[in-house]
């Protein structure tokens, strides 16, 4: 299933200052300021191997790149114990996890490398989401190619920048 956030109405959804490095060079590849709207955002079910429902929520930044939240509502909010964001180029076969651990109801730390983002948690339909999330730390989601040199590797780094903001829309 996949819908436009167009159908949840109009309201802004938040601020993302972003750039991406070639993690080998350094070289910024893209960057911006995105205001994200209604529009900006898809959400879309998948299953993983064990047949769990879950939800990506995408936000194109430039070009082929993106980031996503993925997580599995709960059907209560101490049942959330934390969600991964993706950076993804679509041009690639790639890979992109990076796993928030939720440390208190408000805020959740990246499992690997530095990372902090203040978060909350709404009962929507499907059960208890991060219906937001604001970024109190720079944050870099690591991209890998499947085809590319081990030691190369992540080419790609997707920086959210702190300050940046999503109100993510709920599953549908």
């Amino acid at each position: 299933m996949s819908q436009s956030s167009d159908a949840l109405g109009g309201a802004g959804l938040g601020i993302v200052d972003w750039a991406v490095i070639e993690s080998v060079s350094g070289n910024v590849v893209a960057q911006g300021r995105t205001q994200i709207g209604a529009g900006d955002v898809t959400v879309d079910e998948h299953r993983n191997s064990d047949n769990v429902t879950y939800y990506r929520k995408r936000i194109k930044l430039s070009g082929p790149f993106s980031f996503s939240i993925d997580e599995h509502p709960t059907r209560s909010s101490g049942d959330l114990k934390g969600f991964g964001f993706k950076g993804e180029k679509e041009d690639h076969n790639t890979f992109s996890w990076e796993w928030f651990n939720i440390v208190n109801p408000n805020e959740a730390v990246k499992l690997q490398e530095d990372g902090r983002v203040g978060i909350e948690i709404c009962q929507f339909d499907k059960g208890w989401e991060v219906a937001r999330t604001d970024f109190l730390s720079d944050v870099s989601l690591r991209i890998t190619r499947f085809d590319g040199d081990p030691s190369l590797e992540p080419f790609w780094r997707v920086i959210i920048k702190q300050g940046s903001w999503v109100a993510w829309p709920p599953a549908v």
